[in-house]
């Protein structure tokens, strides 16, 4: 028996209202089973997760991870992949641009190395200090470019200094004054900055005893930018300004001895003690960096020490990690024909040694020639 063809036709009731009918049959039960097999569908496909186009911030994080993790197992390649899609996504960002800059160099493409490093800077990149210690840059540093690059990347800097310049001046700054101190009589100053995450009260009250006994002010500046309940000193150059700064403010409310200033700090605040004293050896009449690092790149020793310049008392222990930094430094510094004292404590980490007080008066009295 050959089948009955099956088909789907419209219908018309008595009033004129519509149904359907499979088969040839009128039947409402089968009316009432397509019916809900329709709402059900209709819940299924509500009932699906619907994947969202990824936002712009999405896609921008995504391939920022994908470059920087490029970068850290070495494919620069893939780097530059992610990093020129990324630069193209976010024109304004000058963050996949120098890493771009960086990429380049690292596989020694020097013209694009210098081309991207350009536009990071017309970006509005302004880390110039980082860039002159940065070593994934090394192999631009003699093209013609880079030098342009650099002093663009300067004046982006200066320009956001030139607006915290107000906040600096204005700061809080903690000091020191001996009691019975003469006013009629020039004092030396103690400049003491903090370790990152620091703050300025502790290194006013470590210096505050050997302060009163040679009759010194001490002065302590913070740091601008906040971290783990303290300060970091952060862009050298804005930390720079701010050490200048609080000199500028102690000479103007105290009767300072300008030569007799004394400059120090502990771990970063040592590190910075190092860059100003060796940026600024006129000024400052002695340094004492305590566990410290001296950014030979950014500061390099002089091959000859000019006749103003800072002696030095470079204090860490043998376990500090940057030991070996300051025993080079300390050698660097002799060299050139500077008054050094390095010393190191045995067994001490990142920290001072046990009996600090006799350590921080012999430190200030070398550094005051006394």
């Amino acid at each position: 028996m050959r089948a009955r063809t099956k088909d789907i036709r419209r219908s018309v009731s008595g009033k004129g209202g519509h149904f359907i009918s499979l088969s040839g049959h009128r039947s409402a039960r089968s009316y009432r089973i397509l019916y809900l097999a329709a709402l059900l569908l209709a819940f299924l496909v509500q009932a699906q997760p619907v994947r969202a186009e990824p936002t712009q911030r999405q896609k921008e994080t995504q391939l920022d991870r994908q470059q920087r993790l490029a970068m850290q197992r070495g494919d620069y390649e893939a780097a530059i992949e992610h990093g020129l899609a990324f630069a193209k996504l976010s024109p304004g960002n000058y963050l996949p641009a120098y890493n771009l800059a960086c990429s380049y160099s690292l596989l020694f493409d020097r013209d694009n190395g210098v081309k991207w490093l350009r536009i990071a800077a017309e970006r509005g990149f302004f880390l110039a200090a980082s860039s002159l210690r940065d070593t994934d840059l090394d192999a631009l540093r003699d093209h013609p470019g880079y030098a342009e690059a650099m002093a663009i990347i300067r004046a982006n800097n200066d320009a956001r200094l030139e607006v915290l310049k107000p906040r600096i001046d204005n700061a809080p700054l903690a000091t020191h004054v001996p009691v019975g101190l003469d006013p009629q009589t020039p004092a030396p100053l103690i400049v003491a900055l903090h370790p990152y995450g620091g703050q300025a009260k502790p290194m006013v009250r470590l210096w505050e005893k050997i302060a009163d006994e040679v009759g010194a002010i001490v002065v302590a500046p913070e740091a601008h930018t906040p971290y783990a309940g303290g300060f970091t000193w952060g862009i050298m150059e804005h930390a720079e300004y701010t050490i200048l700064s609080a000199i500028k403010r102690a000479r103007k409310m105290y009767n300072i001895d300008a030569t007799k200033i004394v400059l120090t700090g502990f771990s970063q605040g040592g590190s910075m003690s190092f860059y100003v004293g060796l940026r600024h050896p006129s000024l400052i009449a002695g340094v004492i960096p305590m566990s410290g690092h001296h950014e030979l790149k950014i500061t390099p020793v002089p091959k000859s020490a000019p006749d103003k310049f800072p002696r030095f008392y470079i204090m860490n222990g043998s376990l500090d990690g940057a030991v070996q930094n300051n025993r080079r430094a300390a050698r660097d510094l002799e060299k050139a024909g500077a008054l050094v004292k390095l010393r190191i404590y045995s067994g001490v980490g990142h920290a001072l040694p046990k009996d600090r007080g006799r350590e921080l008066r012999t430190a200030l009295y070398f550094a005051l020639a006394r």
